[in-house]
């Protein structure tokens, strides 16, 4: 398994940076030329992928006309804006969005044919979404979300908080099992985040032991209680995690030691995340310069209006 540039925290965890989405400003915007000069970086990397021209705006490209797939480098360009009722015509921002994975791609030549093309064609970018990553050497059975406000979901294994693509949202899966890592445990723990809001981030316990010697008559008459029921349900094959994942956060580090083990609480590091954006964005070229005003944000620069024969979308 390869990572770019990856940041090792005082525990072992190897942090990294997966998918990341970029938005770049296409200098000279022509749907035809940037289609052709996609395409022909596909066929001479002799990568799989295709290609879908001239979208309707109510089609569900995320609202860009224009898609490129380069292997699993997804390029989206002409984003669609606002819709003019008297000529029936969409405004078309030169606008080109960059979905990739560092990770897989950033010693592949389709990469560096498309970020050598960005480099001649594109001015000014800026990162708009990206996925953090932190691999654990434990199971995942180990990892465990709790607190949460976040809509909790369940897939194949995979635990969900949050919604799909949206700020916020956290999976747990296996990673040995998706690398085929036979005989090791490797647990991903894995964040998206919108740079325009504050990193969300839950609060992960990993149990480091499945056995504690540690008495629970130890505790008070309570504990003891709520430890002695959790271990019942256990024994009869009812899972507790629901019903503990519900008690304070106090209560339930108190007596998590008696029902696993060990624990510990996964640190979230600044300054390692710090430094895994700042390679990302010099991996993407984040400091063109833009030629035309760097002031501006990008969808204030001017843009060409095309007519589109659809009904106006309502939803």
């Amino acid at each position: 398994m390869q990572y770019f540039n990856p940041q090792i925290d005082k525990f072992g965890f190897t942090h990294s940076i997966d998918n990341v989405i970029f938005r770049y400003f296409v200098k000279s915007f022509n749907t035809e030329h940037i289609a052709n000069a996609l395409i022909a970086i596909r066929k001479n990397c002799g990568c799989d992928g295709w290609e879908k021209l001239n979208c309707s705006a109510c089609s569900k490209y995320s609202w860009y006309q224009n898609i490129v797939h380069i292997g699993s480098i997804h390029i989206f360009f002409g984003k669609m804006q606002s819709f003019n009722k008297v000529d029936r015509s969409w405004t078309i921002l030169p606008i080109l969005r960059l979905e990739v994975n560092p990770n897989k791609h950033f010693n592949t030549n389709e990469f560096a044919e498309v970020m050598k093309w960005v480099r001649q064609n594109c001015t000014s970018t800026e990162l708009v979404r990206y996925d953090y990553a932190i691999d654990i050497p434990y199971n995942i059975n180990s990892v465990k979300a709790y607190n949460s406000r976040k809509e909790a979901g369940l897939y194949k294994g995979t635990i969900y908080r949050g919604q799909r693509n949206k700020h916020g949202f956290m999976r747990i899966y296996n990673k040995a099992l998706e690398q085929k890592l036979s005989g090791k445990d490797l647990t991903r723990i894995e964040h998206t985040i919108c740079v325009n809001q504050s990193p969300s981030f839950e609060k992960i316990t990993i149990l480091q032991s499945s056995n504690s010697q540690l008495s629970p008559n130890e505790l008070d008459a309570l504990n003891n209680t709520i430890i002695n029921l959790c271990l019942v349900l256990q024994a009869h094959g009812i899972d507790f995690e629901p019903y503990i994942a519900k008690l304070n956060y106090r209560r339930r580090k108190k007596i998590e030691p008696y029902l696993y083990g060990n624990t510990m609480e996964l640190e979230y590091n600044k300054e390692i995340l710090d430094k895994l954006l700042e390679d990302i964005k010099a991996l993407f070229d984040a400091d063109i310069e833009n030629d035309t005003n760097t002031d501006k944000n990008m969808d204030d620069y001017d843009f060409v209006s095309v007519s589109d024969d659809e009904e106006l979308p309502f939803f």
